[in-house]
C-alpha cells in the first residue's frame, strides 16, 4: 500500500516536471518574439469598443497569470500585468451586471495591486547606453503608453456602468472609493510615463549628440509608428460621444421633472457645466489636443461624482417645488429664532 502511494506521488512529481520543462522554452521564445506594429485598424478599434467582455471569462485569468510565472524578461512582464489589471476590469464588469457588490470590489481592488505592480515593473527595467538601446526602451514605453490609453478609457466605461447599476447608494460609495484610487492610481501612472519619457530623451540626445528638438522629431516618429496619436483621437471621440449621450439622457430626466412640478435647479446648472466642458473638449480636439480634450471631460466627470457625493446618491437634484418652499420656510424660521 505504501509502495503504491510512493509510485503515485513519483508519477505526480515526474508530470509536474514534464509540464514546466515544456513551459520553459515557450516562455522564452516569447521573450524574443519583437511583436509587429500595426496601426489603428480594425482590431484595434473593436479594443476600444469592446475590450470588457464576458466572453473573456475566468481561463484567459488563470492562463495569463501562469504565462506570467514562466516569463523573465521585465518589459514582457509589465505587459502582462497590465492584461491581468484588464482582465479584473472585465471581471467587476460581470460582477456589475449581477449586482455583486462584494466581487465588484475584489476585483477592483485586485486591478488596483496589477496597476501597481505594473508601474513598479516599468520602472525597473533598464536601458542600454547606446542609440539602439534607447529607442528600444521608447518603443517599449510608446507601447505601454497605447496601452493605458485604452485602458483607461475601459475604467471611464465601467465607472458609468456602475452608475447606472442597480447597486445600493451605501455599496455604490463602497465602489466609489476604489474607483477613485484607480483613477488616482492611472492618473500617478501616466506622470511616471511621462518622467520616462523625459529621461530617455535626455540619454537619447546624449549618446546621438541630438539637439532637443531633433531628439523630440525622433520621439514622435516613435508615437506615430504605434499611432499613439490616433489612439489618443479615437478615444477621445468615443468620451465625446459618451459625454454628449450622458448631455441628452439628463436633459430627459429634467423634462420629465418639470413636467411633475419638481425643481430641477441643480440638474440644470450641472446641464449647463457638462454642456461648457464638453464645448471645451471639442475645442482642444478641433486642435489636435486629444489628451487634453479627454483631460477636460475626466474633470468633468471628476465634478459630477463630487456633486453626487455631496447630494447622496439619487433624484436630489430634482426636488418638489413644496418641499423647496417648505426648506425656504425653515431656513426663515431658524434665522428669525436666531434674531429673537
Amino acid at each position: 500500500m505504501q509502495r503504491k502511494k510512493t509510485q503515485s506521488i513519483l508519477v505526480a512529481g515526474l508530470l509536474a516536471v514534464v509540464l514546466l520543462v515544456s513551459l520553459i522554452p515557450m516562455a522564452f521564445a516569447e521573450e524574443n518574439l519583437i511583436s509587429p506594429v500595426s496601426g489603428l485598424d480594425v482590431a484595434t478599434i473593436s479594443d476600444i469598443d469592446n475590450g470588457i467582455n464576458g466572453a473573456d471569462g475566468a481561463g484567459k485569468m488563470f492562463g495569463q497569470r501562469l504565462g506570467l510565472l514562466f516569463t523573465f524578461n521585465k518589459e514582457k512582464k509589465a505587459e502582462k500585468e497590465l492584461k491581468l489589471a484588464r482582465l479584473e476590469l472585465i471581471r467587476a464588469r460581470i460582477a456589475t451586471e449581477h449586482n455583486d457588490s462584494k466581487a465588484l470590489e475584489h476585483a477592483l481592488a485586485n486591478h488596483n495591486r496589477w496597476i501597481e505592480k505594473f508601474e513598479l515593473r516599468m520602472n525597473d527595467t533598464s536601458d542600454k547606453p547606446t542609440r539602439q538601446g534607447i529607442n528600444k526602451s521608447l518603443n517599449h514605453l510608446v507601447g505601454l503608453e497605447r496601452a493605458v490609453e485604452v485602458h483607461e478609457f475601459h475604467i471611464v466605461r465601467l465607472n458609468l456602468l456602475i452608475n447606472e447599476s442597480n447597486l445600493t447608494e451605501e455599496q455604490i460609495a463602497k465602489v466609489q472609493e476604489k474607483i477613485n484610487q484607480i483613477e488616482e492610481n492611472i492618473a500617478h501612472l501616466k506622470d511616471v510615463q511621462e518622467a520616462k519619457k523625459d529621461k530617455l530623451k535626455t540619454k537619447l540626445m546624449a549618446v546621438s549628440n541630438m539637439t532637443e528638438n531633433e531628439a523630440e522629431d525622433e520621439i514622435e516618429e516613435i508615437e506615430d509608428s504605434h499611432d499613439l496619436s490616433e489612439v489618443q483621437k479615437y478615444v477621445a471621440e468615443k468620451r465625446m460621444n459618451q459625454t454628449q449621450e450622458q448631455i441628452v439622457h439628463l436633459q430627459d430626466k429634467i423634462a420629465e421633472a418639470q413636467a411633475e412640478g419638481k425643481n430641477t435647479s441643480k440638474a440644470e446648472a450641472r446641464l449647463v457645466e457638462m454642456q461648457a466642458g464638453l464645448t471645451q473638449a471639442g475645442v482642444l480636439y478641433a486642435a489636435g489636443n486629444y489628451s487634453e480634450a479627454k483631460a477636460q471631460l475626466n474633470m468633468g466627470e471628476r465634478l459630477e461624482k463630487q456633486n453626487k457625493e455631496r447630494e447622496g446618491r439619487g433624484n436630489k437634484s430634482f426636488e418638489n417645488e413644496t418641499d423647496d418652499e417648505e426648506h425656504e420656510n425653515e431656513t426663515e424660521d431658524e434665522d428669525n429664532e436666531s434674531l429673537d
